[in-house]
């Protein structure tokens, strides 16, 4: 549940403002991406574990939530 509320609230901080947003959360997708590729270049048990983790895939349905937000935003079809 703790999780759950932080994440809510952390879509809603970056629904205040998109474009500041825009550029942090191109960081950090783009570090889950890479995080992502040198486990499927590597294929070691290390490297796999940096994306089977609660830790990755939290933040990965973090910014899924994010970009999720910010789509239907845009259409007009907020929550």
């Amino acid at each position: 549940p703790t999780l759950t509320f932080m994440g809510n609230c952390i879509v809603e901080l970056y629904s205040l403002d998109y474009h500041s947003s825009y550029q942090h959360a191109f960081i950090y997708i783009r570090q889950l991406a890479l995080h992502l590729r040198t486990a499927m270049q590597k294929k070691t048990a290390e490297a796999m574990g940096a994306v089977y983790c609660w830790q990755y895939l939290h933040c990965l349905k973090l910014w899924v939530a994010v970009l999720t937000e910010a789509c239907q935003a845009s259409h007009g079809q907020g929550a």
